[in-house]
């Protein structure tokens, strides 16, 4: 599968600029029938995530961005007949249960492709149901090596923990100069476990020594004892691997027990409101997407401008990853037609694809793109673009 230029987000542009978004929908859908009285051809794409809070907001945005974009450019042209594309949406809750029912549900309603889930524990389990099944599904930002590990229908827009951790171990050690560490992280949740055991491994690698380990299960919501433990050793930098419904009470409860570490964080902080915690301000943490690579690839620009011309804000990495994940799928679903096995060997051949946030590859790599990892730093409540690891060769 080679590169598109993606005639449906240049398009979209001139036409969003001229017309509402949403107002536009109805009667440019209509057009994508082939002639009167022929039924409408339609193609319909699973979404499954959180649909609560702002990851859940961003989710819904961005999906309905992607095919509201590609509707109003007159659809999904396939053999030479136009689909409208349509949406589905299941709620994981974020419970690995839920997301194993919800990609059920999807699937018994004939969705050529799901995207999602976002989080690892529900990516990693609707993974299999979409196996068994055999449609292709996309996360956008599942990291998890086990989303994607012997499944040959699975794939990510994001690098792996293996990666990720790798990366933020190197920079504490590189770039910050640290010679000491401490994690503390949630051992029930698959995310956060691997991503603080490949980061003690690469720091240890560079030559720091990691001199606390800790470790609570999910919905704890006191982290002191442990905290005090890793205050008591000093060190340099404490890596917080956890979902950002935790992070903020944990950053707080190390900074009043007196914990002076240079605060780290994974691609779990992304969606955090930083300029409410004060607690965070001078962290680093990982991105996936940055508002500043819109200077240098014009597909981030103008997905930026679109985003906002539709919203009012500015997308997140989420948002870009999503975005992405439904413009490869629309590029594979028109090449292959709307057959979920063809969809999955198309993108599995898929190669250098130009995407919002950066160059997608599937051959070869059995679902993980090799992609870059954005360190971001929490400066006066903003997150500043602080610098970007390119993918190991």
């Amino acid at each position: 599968m080679s590169c598109n230029k993606r005639r449906w987000l240049q398009q979209a542009s001139a036409v969003f600029a001229s017309l509402a978004v949403f107002a536009s929908f109805a009667v440019l859908a209509s057009l994508a029938g082939c002639g009167p009285g022929d039924p409408p051809a339609v193609v319909r794409i699973g979404v499954l995530a959180k649909l609560s809070g702002t990851a859940g907001q961003v989710t819904t945005e961005a999906a309905r961005l992607a095919v509201e974009s590609v509707n109003a450019a007159g659809g999904l042209e396939i053999d030479g007949r136009r689909h409208r594309v349509e949406l589905l949406f299941e709620d994981t809750n974020a419970a690995p249960n839920q997301a194993i029912a919800g990609a059920r549900r999807l699937i018994q309603q004939q969705v050529v492709a799901i995207v999602g889930p976002n989080r690892s524990r529900d990516a990693i389990a609707a993974a299999r149901a979409a196996q068994n099944a055999r449609v292709p599904m996309i996360s956008p930002n599942s990291t998890h090596p086990e989303t994607t590990a012997g499944l040959r229908y699975s794939f990510r827009m994001t690098c792996t923990d293996a990666f990720q951790g790798q990366a933020l171990g190197r920079f504490a050690a590189e770039t910050l100069g640290a010679t000491s560490a401490a994690v503390l992280y949630d051992v029930a949740s698959a995310y956060n476990q691997s991503l603080a055991t490949v980061f003690r491994q690469a720091f240890e690698g560079a030559g720091g020594k990691v001199v606390a380990f800790e470790n609570y299960t999910t919905d704890e919501s006191t982290f002191e004892e442990q905290l005090g433990r890793i205050r008591d050793l000093q060190p340099q930098v404490l890596l917080l691997p956890n979902y950002q419904e935790e992070i903020p009470v944990q950053a707080l409860q190390a900074r009043a027990l007196g914990v002076e570490a240079i605060l780290l964080g994974g691609d779990s902080w992304a969606l955090m409101p930083f300029a409410e915690l004060p607690q965070l301000e001078g962290a680093f943490f990982g991105l996936h997407w940055h508002p500043a690579q819109t200077e240098t690839n014009p597909l981030a620009r103008d997905f930026a401008i679109l985003f906002r011309e539709a919203y009012g804000h500015d997308p997140t990495d989420l948002a870009a990853l999503i975005y992405d994940a439904f413009s490869v799928l629309f590029d594979a679903i028109e090449l292959a037609g709307p057959d979920p096995d063809k969809i999955h060997q198309t993108l599995e051949d898929l190669e250098g694809y130009r995407g919002v946030t950066g160059l997608i590859s599937y051959r070869g790599t059995e679902g993980d793109p090799p992609k870059a990892l954005i360190i971001g730093q929490v400066k006066q409540g903003e997150v500043v673009l602080y610098e970007e690891v390119e993918p190991l060769p």
